[in-house]
């Protein structure tokens, strides 16, 4: 205290116990550091900024450098200067735009976007945030938490790409084909343009797949996808048609869909169609092989021929069949009519399917004769199918369409049961045995359990398995050898005899006849119908017979409908034949009684 002249005259002091505030400071203190450490050890970066005109970063957890590659210390300041400089500028606008709203709106945001680090690395983040407000309801501050989910982003991506990919050639498949096809619709119609849907199918890639295996086909179906690929990013006279828009995509097995969009004229498209027949006029080298492979191409077009993706895709898949009919290699536009082979198609493979159930199929056995002793030595079995409304169906018309839907499974099945349940009938009646040919499709080759139904059908029918005789085509032979020579070695083994049908018009390889416990080459009607003026079909059947005989193999020639082919053959030492000069295919009845001696070759 000082006194009027200024001078000290005592002192007056006053205590406070702070040791709570100490305590509390030191707490707090504590806190913040527990805080630090669980920020500096979380995966990710967590924040504050502050609500002022820089929104200006107070804090930055240490979390950052991993995160973004700079200091926490870089990051504070100006968001815009600093932070806002890291998110990619094609996700900026965005982001920002979704934080006013959720600060507008009072509520959190989360948010995903992409963020490039120091090194210029594009990251994929995940941020969720909230903003800090004053009892008045003014916005404090915002603060938010960053992590990075560019694995999680990179296995979405992935996963994504995988449903809507062909895995085997990366092409884009029917699903995503389709997305394409509706996008490109609703452009053409704002635009008033037209758009073309090509549907490609291989010809005979089936055979390919038969003869050379999965892992060939497979390989020329990357080759495909590849040049047609190529196709569509050219440029040349109709690069206006081949726009970044075009898609080809893959829908499986040998099809594969191409989108023209954006398409002045219907006039155009052939010139693209035709470029795309040209890519195939080069062979394809594939592991050695060298294939000559063709397509056949439908086209419907918008708006002409549907107004959806679902019926464009329809009507030029109708086209495609329109062009196979045509002799292949070509391409056909959608036309109306076409839908009435279609229908009818439908409606076969529907009656196809109740066929075996209303008991319409049939066998039909034509008589195979030893050229010796002009005895009948054996039957073949051929399926007819007998329809309550169509009548007789031409199995031209129906075996290949069991073929492509699986009812040659079951249909086979039955050929082969029913054929050896007659051969036993046969024998019951005391006619002479001979052995009853079946033929095998590749379908059946393929599976798994056909020595065992084989195997059952012979047991159920009562019938030895030397009187069975499978006949199989060049074509299945030609399949993964290993698993064919196993199977044909155990059927052999149980008495069955194993002939080749067709033989000189497939993918020939001739050390099978050694390979495999063949016993029969059977001779194709196409060489022999002009056998007697065609020297070229002379030569080669003369060429057949002979290899055969020296490797001990039968030859059966198919199609004798003359006596002058019938001398000729004779002449050659050929051991059989079959075909309408002898009979034609007969019902079982008929054949009994030309077994029994009462019906002559005359009746035929």
């Amino acid at each position: 205290m000082r006194d009027s002249a200024g001078q000290i005259q005592g002192i007056i002091s006053l205590a406070q116990n702070i040791t709570e505030r100490k305590r509390a400071e030191e707490a707090l203190r504590e806190s913040q550091r527990a805080l630090a450490t669980l920020m500096s050890n979380l995966p990710g970066m967590a924040y504050r900024c502050r609500y002022d005109p820089d929104w200006t970063m107070e804090f930055v957890s240490e979390g950052a450098l991993d995160l973004t590659g700079h200091a926490p210390a870089d990051l504070t300041g100006n968001m815009k200067t600093s932070f806002a400089q890291l998110i990619h500028p094609d996700d900026l606008e965005r982001v920002e735009g979704d934080k006013k709203t959720a600060v507008k709106e009072k509520h959190s945001f989360k948010l995903v976007y992409r963020m490039v680090d120091a090194t210029k690395k594009e990251k994929w983040v995940w941020e969720q945030g909230i903003g800090i407000y004053a009892q008045s309801g003014a916005l404090l501050a915002l603060e938010g938490f960053i992590i990075d989910i560019t694995d999680r982003k990179l296995s979405e991506e992935r996963l994504q790409y995988l449903a809507s990919h062909d895995s085997l050639t990366g092409l884009p498949n029917r699903t995503l084909f389709m997305d394409h096809l509706r996008l490109a619709l609703m452009t053409s119609k704002r635009r008033q343009r037209l758009s073309a849907v090509l549907f490609l199918d291989l010809d005979r890639f089936k055979l390919i797949n038969d003869t050379l295996g999965h892992g060939i086909g497979d390989l020329l179906l990357k080759a495909v996808a590849e040049r047609l690929s190529t196709c569509l990013r050219r440029s040349d006279t109709v690069a206006r048609l081949s726009n970044p828009n075009d898609t080809v995509a893959r829908l499986g097995g040998d099809e594969f869909t191409l989108l023209l969009s954006d398409i002045a004229q219907a006039q155009d498209v052939p010139y693209v169609v035709q470029r795309i027949l040209n890519l195939f006029m080069t062979p394809f080298f594939i592991e050695g092989h060298e294939l000559f492979v063709t397509p056949s191409i439908g086209i419907s077009l918008y708006p002409n021929d549907g107004d959806s993706a679902e019926k464009l895709l329809r009507n030029a898949d109708t086209a495609l069949y329109r062009a196979k009919e045509q002799g292949r290699n070509n391409y056909q536009f959608y036309l109306p009519e076409m839908n009435a082979k279609v229908s009818e198609r439908l409606a076969m493979e529907n009656n196809l399917r109740k066929a075996l159930e209303r008991d319409e199929l049939l066998l039909h056995y034509q008589p195979q004769v030893d050229l010796n002793s002009g005895a009948i030595v054996g039957v073949e079995a051929l399926v007819r199918w007998q329809q309550a409304e169509s009548g007789l169906i031409s199995p031209a018309k129906f075996i290949p369409l069991a073929e492509e839907t699986g009812l040659i499974l079951p249909i086979g099945e039955w050929v082969l049961r029913t054929a050896c349940a007659q051969n036993k009938a046969w024998q019951q009646a005391g006619l002479p045995p001979m052995r009853v040919a079946v033929n095998l499709s590749g379908q059946q080759f393929q599976q798994r359990n056909l020595i065992e139904t084989v195997r059952r059908i012979l047991i159920e029918t009562g019938l030895g398995a030397e009187y069975l005789e499978l006949e199989l085509t060049e074509s299945i032979l030609m399949q993964k050898l290993e698993i064919i020579t196993s199977v044909l070695l155990e059927l052999n083994t149980m008495g069955i005899q194993i002939s080749v049908d067709d033989f000189g018009t497939g993918y020939s390889s001739l050390s099978y006849l050694k390979r495999f416990p063949i016993s029969k080459l059977k001779v194709d009607r196409s060489f022999v119908s002009d056998i007697t003026t065609d020297p070229d079909d002379a030569a080669i059947t003369t060429a057949i017979i002979n290899m055969a005989h020296s490797l001990k193999l039968k030859v059966v020639a198919e199609g004798v409908e003359t006596a002058d082919q019938l001398a000729f053959l004779k002449s050659l030492k050929c051991d059989g034949m079959q075909g309408y000069f002898f009979s034609r295919p007969l019902p079982a009845k008929e054949i009994t009684e030309l077994l029994a001696g009462k019906k002559g070759m005359s009746s035929s």
